[in-house]
């Protein structure tokens, strides 16, 4: 992440997004129809931003 997310994010449905249809056609054009938001479930749903106190301790650079 390189952004204030409070663990939701895009991700296809498992297994991935289809490329080709039943009959073995190329899919073109918009997908994202196979395209969910997710909620990883390990952060309290709250507005993100910098005054968020996070849990744990921050990496040190």
């Amino acid at each position: 992440m390189y952004g204030w997310s409070k663990d939701l994010f895009f991700a296809p449905e498992n297994p991935s997004i289809n490329l080709y249809k039943a009959d073995g056609s190329p899919i073109t054009g918009d997908v994202s129809n196979q395209i969910k938001l997710w909620d990883n479930g390990t952060r309290i749903n709250q507005r993100p931003g910098v005054n968020v106190i996070h849990p744990g301790t921050g990496d040190q650079a």
